[in-house]
Protein backbone atom coordinates (compact mmCIF):
# COMPACT_ATOMS: atom_id res chain seq x y z
CA UNK A 1 0.00 0.00 0.00
CA UNK A 2 2.70 2.21 -0.94
CA UNK A 3 0.34 4.95 -2.35
CA UNK A 4 -1.77 5.35 0.87
CA UNK A 5 -1.21 9.14 2.26
CA UNK A 6 -1.04 10.56 5.17
CA UNK A 7 -4.27 11.86 7.27
CA UNK A 8 -6.40 8.68 5.41
CA UNK A 9 -8.68 6.15 7.41
CA UNK A 10 -8.77 3.16 7.10
CA UNK A 11 -11.44 1.01 8.48
CA UNK A 12 -13.01 -2.89 7.42
CA UNK A 13 -16.60 -3.27 7.83
CA UNK A 14 -18.97 -6.10 6.98
CA UNK A 15 -22.04 -7.87 7.12
CA UNK A 16 -22.70 -11.38 9.21
CA UNK A 17 -19.70 -13.45 6.40
CA UNK A 18 -18.73 -10.02 5.49
CA UNK A 19 -17.77 -9.34 8.81
CA UNK A 20 -15.89 -12.10 9.11
CA UNK A 21 -13.86 -11.50 6.00
CA UNK A 22 -13.45 -7.75 7.51
CA UNK A 23 -11.44 -9.54 10.57
CA UNK A 24 -9.58 -11.54 8.23
CA UNK A 25 -8.63 -8.79 5.64
CA UNK A 26 -7.67 -6.36 8.44
CA UNK A 27 -5.26 -9.39 10.12
CA UNK A 28 -4.23 -9.89 6.72
CA UNK A 29 -3.59 -6.39 6.02
CA UNK A 30 -1.13 -6.34 9.54
CA UNK A 31 1.01 -9.12 8.53
CA UNK A 32 1.69 -7.38 5.04
CA UNK A 33 2.39 -4.49 5.93
CA UNK A 34 2.88 -3.01 9.64
CA UNK A 35 3.03 0.13 9.82
CA UNK A 36 -0.98 0.30 7.93
CA UNK A 37 -3.04 0.47 11.01
CA UNK A 38 -6.71 0.08 10.68
CA UNK A 39 -9.06 2.61 12.66
CA UNK A 40 -11.17 0.68 13.19
CA UNK A 41 -13.28 -2.92 12.49
CA UNK A 42 -16.76 -2.97 12.56
CA UNK A 43 -18.50 -6.34 12.16
CA UNK A 44 -22.61 -6.61 12.11
CA UNK A 45 -24.28 -10.00 12.50
CA UNK A 46 -21.07 -12.21 13.07
CA UNK A 47 -19.94 -14.47 15.50
CA UNK A 48 -17.03 -13.19 17.71
CA UNK A 49 -13.89 -14.58 17.10
CA UNK A 50 -13.69 -17.11 19.60
CA UNK A 51 -17.35 -18.14 19.76
CA UNK A 52 -18.09 -22.02 18.66
CA UNK A 53 -21.51 -22.46 16.73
Amino acid sequence: MKDWHTGQSLWFTGHSLGGALAMLGAARTHFVDPELIADGIYPTASLAPAARA
